[in-house]
């Protein structure tokens, strides 16, 4: 019996450590991750599955009035099928994530050790291919996909966007890279310096959002360790707000953005390109929100929006007085950019106050957890990473996303939690 476990802890640990770096290189696969580490952290926990399940289903709970709103907007919505089927996909993607975070409570003191060791090579190893990506200018991307140079400076099509897979990756590595901070053996200068090494990268590579969340997670982090309970507050009470009035604060401070108004900014204003359609995609999807407030559109009906799909130019003047385009883009580009935003257009009002209030108690139970107090203010740190790229970058529904913030919250509460299930 004892030969199987340790097996099965050996399993545990490749999968653990493979998961980082895996989801750095493709984080679309962090979904086929999530269904992996479920599965590993239940085989570790065969005798404690019923209490494992039962927690599962109280953290599930918080999730479940906005997982039923969604389900029911399917009644109302542009598009039935498109709705239902998210809905569907949602629930079972949650339930997943919440049976992983309840899975880690149960894990014993030996096996945690393990995993810690795992977690902290895998950040590692995500930073090293990061770099040997950004040195090579995406050569495990050009070749996994099969791209030889000419179709990458193709210049007739615009060539391939060598960054974007870059920028994914160093997204990714951002929310894993707290784990190290957990790491009480000397392991301090290693998170400091893997924590530098990707702001460094980030700001190499023009990853502002990276940049921005990082930098604020890094705050918050620091602010808990002095006052840990107010800044739990401090950070709730700023979500919730943010959440609810997005759309009016937005429509108001953006009245004034259009295409032509960003054109005449060209060159004078310091946000960089991305920012300035975050601009006109954020003011285009608040007036949508202001015309149908209380129900929204229905699940996923961003992509299907009513001259969503229509594009708008950003352009320059060049210096013999003629106008080049530097952005063509979508007034709703698959999704606002913004979950805030996405969740107010497709469920309203009754679905953000049901996200607003169901994450606002998350983070307030985060000083309730058994971690030690000094220990908090990395996980703190990491919610409020993940918050700022929820409010700048990403999707709401985005099925890699979701899964990658599940494992990176479960991953790092292994390496701080202090209170472990039963030795079997």
């Amino acid at each position: 019996m004892r030969n199987i476990h340790i097996k099965l802890e050996h399993i545990a640990y490749l999968v653990v450590a493979c998961i980082i770096p895996i989801g750095t290189v493709s984080p679309k696969a962090l979904v086929l991750m999530l269904g992996v580490a479920v599965v590993t952290f239940l085989s570790l926990n065969r005798d404690v599955l019923i209490i494992t399940l039962r927690r599962s289903r109280q953290y599930f709970a918080y999730f479940l009035p906005l997982l039923l709103i969604g389900l029911a907007s399917s009644i109302w919505s542009l598009e039935f099928t498109l709705s239902l089927s998210l809905a569907m996909k949602l629930i079972s993607l949650v339930a997943i994530g919440c049976v992983v975070i309840a899975a880690v409570w149960e894990l014993p003191s030996r096996i945690v050790d393990t995993l810690r060791r795992a977690i902290h090579l895998g950040v590692v190893l995500a930073g090293a291919l990061l770099v040997f990506e950004v040195a090579t200018s995406g050569w495990l991307y050009r070749t996994f996909r099969g791209y030889a140079w000419e179709q990458v400076i193709f210049e007739p099509t615009g060539g391939i966007n060598l960054d974007a897979p870059i920028k994914s990756g160093i997204t990714v590595i951002s929310i894993f890279v707290w784990c190290l901070f957990g790491n009480k053996r000397g392991g301090v200068v290693l998170a400091i310096c893997v924590f530098v090494l990707v702001l460094v990268l980030a700001w190499k590579c023009g990853a502002t959002a990276s940049l921005v969340a990082l930098l604020l997670g890094l705050a918050a982090a620091l602010m808990a360790r002095l006052a840990l309970r107010s800044v739990l507050i401090l950070v709730s009470i700023t979500f919730c707000l943010s959440v609810v009035a997005a759309p009016f604060a937005i429509h108001a401070a953006l009245k004034n953005i259009t295409p032509s108004t960003i054109n005449a900014q060209i060159g004078n204003s310091g946000l960089p390109l991305s920012g300035m359609n975050r601009l006109i995609i954020w003011k285009f999807t608040s007036q949508k929100i202001l015309e149908k407030p209380l129900l929204g559109r229905g699940l996923r009906t961003s992509r299907v929006l009513p001259s969503g799909g229509e594009k708008y130019d950003i352009v320059r003047a060049r210096e013999n007085g003629t106008l080049e385009v530097i952005s063509r883009d979508f007034f709703i580009p698959l999704h606002p950019h913004n979950q805030s935003l996405q969740i107010w257009l497709e469920l309203g009002a009754l679905g953000a106050v049901s996200f607003a209030l169901a994450a606002g108690v998350l983070i307030l139970m985060i000083g309730r957890l058994p971690i030690q107090r000094s220990q908090s203010g990395w996980l703190i740190g990491a919610i409020v990473t993940l918050m700022v790229y929820g409010q700048i970058s990403f999707g709401a529904w985005q099925n890699w996303w979701i899964a990658g913030q599940f494992l990176s919250v479960g991953l790092l509460l292994i390496t701080l939690s202090s209170h472990r299930g039963s030795e079997k």
